[in-house]
């Protein structure tokens, strides 16, 4: 009895159920069942089989894996844009601090000079440089 037991526990040890969260945890894999999915939606779709193609279209596992790979992008999209906010930000910083110690024996004047000096803050239609907007945040 206990053996039975035993071996009935072991066996689902790794039977982790493969859903979205399984897929987004295991990209590669998710990849992987992706490609699968569709070369079967292709496959049938030449055979010209459509409850087969209807059954693989709706099939939960397939649209577990198109999700989670979703999802992934989303992420890897959320944080790139979160580093670049980071890096601009630092950069902004930085800047400010240069600045503001090359201005503070200035008067409001000169300072307005300096800022009219810098290449690209004296153009309409283009995205300020770091050092452009720092300037126009010390003034």
């Amino acid at each position: 009895m206990i053996g039975l037991i035993l071996i009935t526990g072991l066996g689902l040890i790794g039977c982790e159920e493969k859903n979205q969260e399984y897929y987004l945890k295991h990209i590669d894999s998710a990849k992987e069942k992706l490609e699968e999915c569709r070369n079967d939606l292709n496959k049938a779709f030449r055979q010209n089989a459509e409850k087969l193609f209807e059954k693989i279209k709706n099939d939960t596992k397939c649209q577990a894996v198109e999700n989670a790979i979703k999802e992934d992008r989303i992420l890897k999209a959320k944080l790139e844009q979160e580093r670049k906010a980071a890096e601009e930000k630092l950069a902004l910083e930085t800047e400010m601090t240069a600045i503001k110690n090359q201005i503070a024996d200035k008067s409001w004047q000169k300072s307005i000079n300096e800022y009219l000096k810098v290449e690209g803050c004296n153009v309409l239609f283009s995205a300020p440089s770091p050092k452009c907007k720092s300037l126009g945040n010390c003034l």
